[in-house]
């Protein structure tokens, strides 16, 4: 059988991620002459041989780029990963296997004699299927006319489904669902935009830092707190403490972060009379308050409890 695909099989290792990668390459392959008889000339194979296979599982796929399992009849289970680069037209393999043939391995024939069995997977290595599979989901954004759909959606492959998902969250459907989803999501919570009302919340809630003193370990501790206020603006129990881990997560600005950081290392934690360092650096790093909290002192009763009764308001400059 004489090689009528004008491709050829190469050895090449490659620094991946700075690890030295073997790699077998098919050079000049065209995802369109991709059939049992491409396989079988580069790999030496009868189709029978790369055809039987106890399983072979997809582990993950990415748009050109696909890592299947493979398990044969002895229980072993080897690793095979396809990339095609389509500016080169080079489709690049590995394998856990040792062969140093210049043919791609069994393992490899199997894996991609599997891709071509299922058609779900084409849309990653095919463009032209790709695009089709990305039109019928432009249209319910009003993209159908664009012509890079790949710069706005990808494919995801889990739990052996492949579904299309949008790149930019910033894209709204215009079809029903998204019509459905801005209801859901701004339509029901425009009151929350009127400006009265938002000052009438403020009103009827505060969030405050408060300081105090563990009367067994004589140590200061820092907490947040929410609590609903008095007609003249104090606090009033209950006051809910706010974990300032939680806070922390979804946050980017890195002030924000260190503030709520600085707060968590007061939260039950033994401060050793040798860590001092630690402990101012956690304390200006509160006191610098990117929120304008106000700030509260707990007076002492002789007790470690917290409430709207023992509470005082503080004033404090920091220059830090």
């Amino acid at each position: 059988m004489g090689n009528r695909w004008n491709s050829k099989v190469r050895k090449e290792t490659i620094l991946n991620d700075g690890i030295p990668t073997d790699f077998t390459i098919i050079e000049n392959f065209s995802i369109l002459d991709l059939d049992e008889e491409y396989i079988s000339y580069h790999s030496g194979l009868h189709p029978r041989q790369f055809n039987f296979v106890r399983s072979c599982q997809v582990h993950d796929a990415t748009v050109n780029a696909i890592v299947f399992l493979i398990a044969n009849s002895f229980d072993e289970t080897y690793r095979v990963f396809m990339s095609f680069a389509e500016a080169e037209n080079n489709l690049f393999l590995t394998c856990d296997c040792e062969i140093d043939e210049d043919l791609i391995c069994t393992h490899q024939a199997m894996a991609m004699n599997n891709f071509l069995d299922r058609t779900i997977l084409h849309p990653f290595f095919y463009s032209e299927k790709r695009r089709i599979a990305f039109k019928s989901t432009a249209e319910k954004y009003g993209l159908k006319e664009i012509q890079n759909l790949d710069e706005f959606f990808d494919l995801d492959f889990h739990l052996g489904q492949v579904k299309v998902k949008s790149k930019k969250k910033e894209l709204l459907r215009l079809d029903d669902k998204g019509k459905s989803d801005l209801n859901r999501f701004l339509l029901t919570k425009k009151s929350v935009f009127d400006e009265k009302e938002i000052i009438q919340l403020q009103k009827e809630s505060l969030r405050g830092i408060v300081f105090s003193e563990n009367v067994y370990r004589h140590e200061m501790n820092v907490q947040i707190f929410d609590a609903k206020v008095t007609g003249t603006g104090k606090p009033k129990n209950p006051l809910n403490m706010v974990d300032p881990n939680l806070e922390m997560q979804g946050r980017d600005a890195s002030g924000e972060l260190k503030f709520y950081s600085a707060v968590a290392f007061f939260k039950g934690v033994y401060q050793r009379d040798d860590d001092i360092p630690s402990q101012l650096k956690a304390l200006k790093g509160v006191l610098k308050n990117p929120f304008k909290l106000p700030y509260y002192l707990v007076e002492a009763d002789g007790s470690n409890s917290i409430s709207a009764k023992n509470i005082q308001r503080r004033h404090i400059h920091f220059d830090g």
